[in-house]
């Protein structure tokens, strides 16, 4: 199989439904290179460790009915995220953590993104 990085979204998808791949293997793979790429600032806040929790979940009840079954996703900054720091990059919002999920989040989690 080629690289996990290298996989289209469809890809991604197709390889978890058949169990080629596990989500946790997935997620693992894109949050070592988030770690690797520190240096280019691409994340205000980092929620790896969620993430890889959700990732195992997922494998041991996974939801292959999803559109994004067990998906690792990043999110935008300015989406509001449940109980995550979510700035937009704004010194105005610097300490706001939306006690609500944006609609744009709910339907990624909603369709098995993680």
């Amino acid at each position: 199989m080629s690289n996990i990085i290298d996989l289209s979204l469809s890809e991604l998808v197709s390889n978890i439904k058949n169990k080629k791949i596990s989500s946790n293997e997935a997620t693992s793979t894109f949050v070592k290179r988030a770690k690797k790429s520190k240096h280019l600032n691409s994340y205000n806040e980092e929620t790896f460790e969620s993430a890889l929790k959700k990732a195992k979940e997922f494998d041991i009840k996974p939801d292959f009915n999803k559109k994004l079954p067990g998906i690792p996703m990043a999110v935008k900054d300015l989406f509001c995220t449940k109980n995550v720091k979510t700035t937009a990059s704004s010194k105005i919002l610097s300490n706001f953590i939306p006690t609500y999920e944006s609609t744009v989040t709910q339907n990624l989690w909603n369709e098995g993104a993680i």
